[in-house]
């Protein structure tokens, strides 16, 4: 296996960076519906230039070591990017480093449904009036987004009226989606 692109240690500073990112996903697609702004360049620069050292880590990782990848990008991000120390800086990079994972989750996705189908034919689960294991597993992603959603804003409003509401929303976003990428894709090779 080739080395790590990106150090498995997560300062406890990332901590607080990591409950940021998942608020901070939402509040790009607001302003995304808003037209383009500086932020949505930003957040697009970002994952370009920090995105691919993820996605090397990811690609490097099986499912038990996958979690030495989260919170990688947004520590970069802040540590390199002027402003990456301010409150809207890691935000920002936890808004990309979501970004990143929430492409490999929606990926890791439809490739457990794929191998669900496969699961549920070799079971013969149509036979048996069971509910099958794909349509189980889209129940549970649907459920999934909503808790995620959820449990973020509690994260987001715990916070009152401080900044650092922002980071801890934008945090939990991200943590929560390289939760789920990591589950999916355990869940696949639990059989193999």
């Amino acid at each position: 296996m080739a080395e790590r692109a990106l150090p498995p240690y997560i300062c406890p500073m990332t901590l607080a960076f990591r409950l940021a990112s998942r608020f901070a996903l939402s509040l790009s697609a607001a302003v995304t519906f808003a037209g383009p702004s500086a932020a949505t360049d930003t957040l697009e620069q970002y994952v370009a230039t920090y995105g691919p050292r993820l996605e090397i880590c990811i690609f490097d990782s099986d499912p038990g070591t996958m979690a030495d990848c989260k919170g990688a990008l947004s520590q970069i991000c802040s540590q390199t990017e002027a402003g990456g120390d301010t409150t809207l800086g890691m935000v920002d990079c936890m808004a990309a480093e979501t970004r990143v994972w929430d492409d490999y989750l929606n990926r890791e996705y439809q490739a457990t449904l794929a191998w669900a189908a496969e699961m549920d034919a070799l079971e013969g689960v149509a036979d048996t009036g069971f509910p099958s294991l794909r349509d189980a597993l889209r129940s549970a992603q649907r459920i999934w987004i909503d808790f995620r959603d959820a449990e973020c804003l509690v994260d987001y409003a715990v916070w009152g009226r401080g900044s650092m509401r922002t980071i801890a929303g934008a945090s939990c976003q991200m943590e929560m989606t390289a939760d789920r990428t990591i589950h999916l894709r355990s869940l696949r090779e639990r059989t193999q």
